[in-house]
């Protein structure tokens, strides 16, 4: 359950980030409790976000 999650996590952070690459991690962490209702922390979302090459 926890990989699924992650999974989602990810692809919800890379499609918000696609669209709004200016709200860095705190926005972004504030954007998946919004949209999943998942308590997610900075940490978890920098974690996330830093297998992406940019």
């Amino acid at each position: 359950m926890s990989s699924a999650l992650n999974l989602e996590l990810k692809r919800l952070t890379d499609q918000e980030f696609t669209e709004h690459y200016f709200h860095g991690v705190i926005g972004m962490r504030d954007i998946v409790r919004s949209q999943k209702g998942c308590w997610v922390n900075e940490k978890r979302v920098r974690r996330l976000c830093g297998s992406w090459v940019l």
